[in-house]
């Protein structure tokens, strides 16, 4: 055989093996009146190949109690003979529900390489766009299913909405055939019309050794009203052995205040199985009441004086030895904890716990930032809370916790009772703030209990405003034992406002160092002069004085917030390239330079109008303002050494 008869062969064969079987769905004159007539067609073999279905029009079932559109494996019992499905609209906004009378319940059992894309396409498979053209909505049980080991299956661009109560809008379910493997869903909506729609989001089967569920993919997708009022409630709660699932991308809110009326346990995200491990949580946000976090989150109680338990993010890695888990660059805010709550609630923005035993995998608690968060009760908060097992590092975060709330305010809580785990706490810049009539304290970190085998707290930023007219305190940094186990040092420590304490060891405060005997050598109490003005934006949070130059370098964090590569060592979640010290007359190589003149004033010479502002030695701020074109004179300064910090870079200047 020849070779041009040999490629024209195989091109022939490409062609045949990609050949589609193209059916209609729906519409006027389609092939199929249903969804489900086609899946019955598919199952026992009718069409077979590659198939595409072409939603034309509404599928709607109209007979029986529920409406199970079930869509089989290849090479079942009925004799089902596909090699991939491919299902889309091509007309606006078509719907698959049930009847007045059938509850949907849309299934793929053991369906492997199934696509359903809600994008509107043309009669040649064209995609039209990005909108979701398909709207697939039901009541009781499960709105969608995968069961029996469906593997490899896309959901993306669709509605998937609940209309009334019942389970899950997403149920991934396990038997002895195998888990449920590398399946994806994104860029979709999924949820309840309404917060009264007691919903679960989507939640993974109890699984079992050798039928694990592998490589879940959630990207892109809006989750919004999917928890339960009257039971334990999660918008997704991740089952026992799973493993490598990916949440990215995602937006988590509810539309309308929630009225919580039990004393269960509620998470947005529960990673919170036993035998899991590799689960990667990144760059979702988490609260408002619309896409992105616009809005607000409204969290209420109607019964008081009773147990509550929220976690936002709930991670759990309780396997030695297997992928760590890694929470990154999640931004969790505006929401509101209403005032119907009492001290017994435990609110936490971040969860991590883990497993007892020594293990060489360090957990990954990086770049997330936690802000607005009002709460207006005696609730008890932390920003980011690591259980009492796992080994964990905290790093590069950024919490800003500003309320009036009269409960215990953490940015990072430490809770280890096993001395086999290690703890890392590095370049976190931490920020409490407002002001309270309360006999509790704040902190922006505590520390609870000391059996850790490792345990460090170096490169960071803690900066406690809060204002408290009660018996309570704020402090920097709280330690509730003797603290024997801990190193910390190169930390940046400020603490003002009524009440304001650099630290407490046990049950002894502490205002100036050493905190605790041997450690803090490096670490410095100065202000950072932190503008908070706008506590939304990221950048409020970063600070340019020289303290914050300088760190530990015995933990790597090679990044930082912004993904910005460290060059050196640092304090706080931002690196900042342009901190300088400058004497006197030496210029700062910006656009701008700052010098002492004959008269011992300070002078600020730019070429541009630049807003400054000047600290003392103790990293008070005493002056700011607006240098404009060409000299700004400033006199009256008493001797002693100042910082000028102008944008983001800061100066030393020595008045003699």
């Amino acid at each position: 055989m020849n070779k041009v008869t040999f490629s024209f062969l195989f091109a022939l064969l490409c062609v045949v093996a990609q050949a589609q079987t193209v059916k209609t769905v729906g519409g006027v004159g389609a092939n199929y009146t249903s969804l489900k007539e086609a899946f019955d067609a598919i199952n026992t073999g009718s069409i077979t190949g590659n198939l595409v279905l072409q939603l034309s029009g509404n599928s709607t079932e109209s007979s029986g109690a529920n409406s199970v559109y079930s869509l089989l494996e290849s090479g079942n019992a009925l004799g089902a003979n596909y090699t991939s499905v491919l299902i889309y609209p091509t007309a606006d906004n078509v719907t698959v529900e049930g009847s007045t009378n059938a509850n949907l319940k849309l299934t793929l059992n053991g369906a492997d390489n199934v696509t359903i894309d809600g994008r509107k396409r043309d009669a040649s498979g064209t995609v039209l766009g990005n909108d979701m053209h398909l709207s697939i909505s039901g009541s009781a049980g499960n709105l969608l299913t995968l069961s029996n080991a469906a593997t490899s299956n896309t959901i993306k661009y669709c509605k998937l909405t609940a209309n009334a109560s019942g389970d899950n809008i997403i149920y991934i379910n396990t038997d002895v055939l195998g888990g449920c493997d590398n399946n994806t869903f994104e860029y979709n909506n999924i949820g309840a019309t309404d917060v009264t729609i007691t919903r679960y989001g989507l939640t993974t089967a109890t699984a079992t050794s050798g039928n694990e569920i592998d490589n879940l993919q959630l990207k892109n997708n809006n989750f919004f009203n999917c928890i339960r009022q009257d039971a334990n409630g999660y918008f997704l709660f991740v089952g026992p052995y799973t493993r490598n699932f990916v949440v990215s991308d995602n937006s988590f809110y509810l539309t309308t205040p929630i009225s919580i009326t039990n004393t269960n346990a509620y998470r947005v995200i529960s990673m919170a199985a036993q035998n899991s491990s590799g689960h990667v949580i990144e760059k979702n946000c988490i609260g408002g009441s619309a896409s992105q976090g616009a809005g607000t989150m409204q969290i209420n109680k109607s019964v008081s004086n009773t147990q509550l338990t929220l976690d936002i993010i709930y991670v759990n890695k309780s396997v030695a030895n297997e992928t760590k888990v890694i929470v990154r660059n999640n931004t969790i805010k505006n929401i509101q904890i209403g005032a119907n709550v009492n001290s017994t609630y435990t609110l936490k923005g971040i969860l991590g716990v883990g497993n007892t035993s020594s293990d060489p995998v360090i957990n990954e608690i990086d770049g997330n930032f936690i802000h607005s968060i009002d709460v207006l009760s005696d609730a008890n908060f932390t920003g980011i809370h690591t259980g009492t097992n796992g080994d964990f590092a905290t790093t590069n975060n950024v919490i800003s916790l500003i309320t009036n709330g009269t409960g215990i305010i953490a940015g990072i809580t430490e809770d280890c009772n096993s001395a086999n785990n290690k703890r890392y706490t590095y370049n976190n810049t931490v920020y409490i703030g407002g002001t309270t009539n309360s006999s509790k304290n704040s902190m922006c970190y505590q520390y609870l209990q000391n059996t850790a085998s490792v345990r460090k707290i170096k490169n960071n930023v803690f900066v406690n405003t809060r204002s408290n007219s009660g018996a309570g305190k704020n402090y920097a940094i709280f330690y509730n034992t003797t603290a024997s186990a801990v190193e910390a040092d190169y930390n940046l420590y400020f603490v003002s406002g009524t009440k304001g304490t650099l630290a407490r060891v046990n049950t002894t405060d502490i205002t100036a160092f050493p905190i605790i005997t041997g450690d803090d050598g490096n670490s410095s109490v100065a202000n950072p002069g932190l503008s908070i003005s706008t506590p939304t934006v990221l950048a409020d949070y970063r600070s340019n004085i020289p303290e914050i130059a300088g760190g530990a370098s015995d933990f790597s964090v090679s990044k930082d917030i912004e993904d910005v590569s460290r060059s050196a060592v640092q304090k706080g979640a931002f690196y900042v390239s342009d901190i300088t010290t400058v004497d006197n007359n030496v210029a700062s190589q910006k656009n701008y330079e700052t010098y002492i003149n004959s008269q011992n004033e300070l002078v600020i010479q730019t070429a541009e109008k630049l807003s400054y502002s000047i600290y003392n030695v103790a990293g008070q701020a005493i002056m700011s303002g607006v240098a404009e074109n060409n000299l700004t004179t400033i006199g009256g300064l008493k001797a002693g050494i100042y910082v000028v910090k102008i944008g983001y870079s800061a100066n030393r200047i020595v008045l003699k």
